[in-house]
């Protein structure tokens, strides 16, 4: 589960350089005249959006077989980035080992992903991360680069199986003359490992794809396309370093006491 403020932060800055975006967008910045505390997307819509949203967790939760057919828990680190430019999507999946349990993985990792950090809310114009119940995380942002603007709905779910944890997510990303322009899902499953070196493993696919928009729109949603799965590709990468290197330091702490 990577974090999207990151994303839309590197986005927009390029976003800026390119003005991949019209004019329309600038202007409809200037007359929300937007402070930090508002999100940048109607409230009606922002909780229509994060309602179909959440309906369709359940069945993003059903498709885990078919995302991970093959498993194979015994294989050490993979990682695999690949960018489909026929398709408008680009696809990333990765395997890391762990020395910790399947459920004190699955807590971490939802932690990691329901909380905001503060070197996030610096770069963000707005953002309102709610966990409505103990396994369910909305969150809806507006990040502001110069005059540009780029807004995000997403949504999560954790579903803890006993012998194993699935994390599922989905988030659309918008702009004010564009609408709808991309989409995006995330499954993670974290599952006991064959090898006797590890305790658990997580397993990872992510992908985003782009929508129809008119054709004015193709070029700024592809700089966006692009951009956003570079950024993914760089973010879960470091999320999989952060975890082995967390790993390394328990195994070090644990054979010096």
């Amino acid at each position: 589960m990577a974090d999207q403020e990151s994303v839309r932060s590197s986005v927009l800055q390029v976003l800026n350089k390119t003005n991949a975006i019209n004019v329309k967008d600038v202007n409809f910045l200037h007359s929300m005249k937007p402070r930090p505390d508002i999100p940048l997307i109607q409230h009606n819509l922002c909780e229509d959006i994060t309602e179909e949203l959440k309906s369709k967790l359940n069945s993003l939760y059903h498709e885990t077989p078919t995302v991970f057919p093959a498993i194979d828990t015994s294989t050490l680190v993979s990682y695999r980035c690949q960018t489909f430019p026929l398709l408008y999507c680009v696809e990333i999946t990765s395997s890391t080992p762990i020395t910790r349990s399947v459920q004190e993985t699955g807590k971490w990792l939802w932690n990691v992903t329901t909380t905001i950090r503060k070197n996030v809310i610096n770069c963000v114009g707005y953002v309102d991360k709610k966990t409505p119940g103990p396994f369910d995380m909305t969150s809806v942002s507006s990040r502001r680069g110069g005059l540009q603007l780029l807004n995000t709905v997403s949504v999560f779910r954790r579903f803890d199986e006993g012998d194993q944890v699935v994390l599922v997510g989905t988030a659309k990303w918008y702009l004010p003359s564009a609408g709808l322009v991309l989409q995006d899902y995330n499954w993670t499953v974290i599952s006991p490992s064959t090898n006797p070196d590890y305790d658990c493993v997580a397993r990872n696919y992510y992908k985003v794809e782009a929508t129809r928009v008119s054709p004015a729109k193709t070029e700024a949603q592809k700089t966006i396309l692009d951009l956003v799965g570079n950024r993914m590709r760089i973010i879960t990468q470091s999320m999989q370093d952060t975890s082995l290197s967390l790993d390394e330091r328990i195994s070090a702490e644990k054979s010096s006491a």
